[in-house]
């Protein structure tokens, strides 16, 4: 994560599927959020599939917490 924007911020998302990627999560966020940058799930390199979890970021704070508010069980994901 170290080529992410310092300036934006950022979560943690969990219970994500192992058939989960970067691609998916970024245009389940992209979709509903204007100021969403990027997404990245976390792969197991065991099983060469999601390892559950991820990290998206926002430019506008606001706006990512009521990503965060919106999203927070939403079984897409």
């Amino acid at each position: 994560m170290d080529d992410w924007d310092e300036n934006d911020f950022r979560w943690f998302v969990g219970n994500l599927g192992r058939e989960a990627t970067s691609e998916i999560l970024a245009n389940i966020f992209r979709q509903r959020y204007s100021s969403f940058t990027k997404a990245r799930v976390v792969e197991n390199k065991v099983w060469k599939g999601s390892a559950g979890y991820g990290f998206v970021s926002f430019s506008d704070p606001l706006e990512g917490i009521k990503a965060m508010k919106e999203m927070n069980g939403n079984k897409q994901m």
